[in-house]
């Protein structure tokens, strides 16, 4: 999953930087494919797919790759499967300080404790949110009329939990 969001972010981030940079990635081309495409590769099963992607963005470009020349990047990918680091990344496409600041996830050196810090703080802020919302929804099936006990079987939760959830006051902000 994590691995599935990372590509998401970074085939994200080379969009921008292709967008940041006026689709002009002369010397830059191939390699710039290669490493969305390697990224793509995480998130779909089906070359086509892939393919397909990857001729979208090319299309884009002010001097775009033929489509031998794409066939050749997808098949390498494929093959090889690389998963580069950011600082890979950034040397390779010679990525600014000020392209770095625009972007979301390459670039930004974060330790492996910083990453797992905000991923953690995530997880807690996605969990308060799910368990809030579930809140709300007991106590609006409570006013309904449902027993403790037809909600408790509903959110696999014990009666007692119930009751507590019905007994605490809303937070305010």
């Amino acid at each position: 999953q994590n691995i599935h969001n990372l590509c998401k972010n970074r085939c994200d981030d080379l969009k921008r930087l292709l967008e940041l940079r006026k689709y002009d990635m002369t010397g830059k081309r191939q390699i710039f494919l290669h490493i969305y495409c390697s990224n793509l590769i995480q998130l779909y099963d089906d070359t086509e797919q892939i393919y397909r992607e990857l001729a979208d963005l090319n299309k884009r470009f002010l001097e775009p790759l033929s489509a031998s020349e794409l066939k050749n990047i997808v098949k390498s990918s494929t093959k090889k499967q690389y998963c580069l680091k950011d600082k890979t990344i950034c040397a390779q496409l010679e990525i600014t300080v000020e392209e770095k600041e625009r972007l979301q996830t390459i670039g930004h050196n974060m330790s492996i404790e910083e990453r797992r810090n905000r991923f953690n703080e995530y997880r807690r802020n996605a969990r308060r949110i799910r368990k809030s919302s579930r809140n709300a929804e007991i106590i609006r099936l409570k006013n309904e009329g449902w027993t403790n006990q037809q909600i408790a079987d509903q959110y696999q939760i014990s009666t007692r939990t119930v009751q507590r959830i019905r007994n605490t006051p809303p937070k305010t902000a």
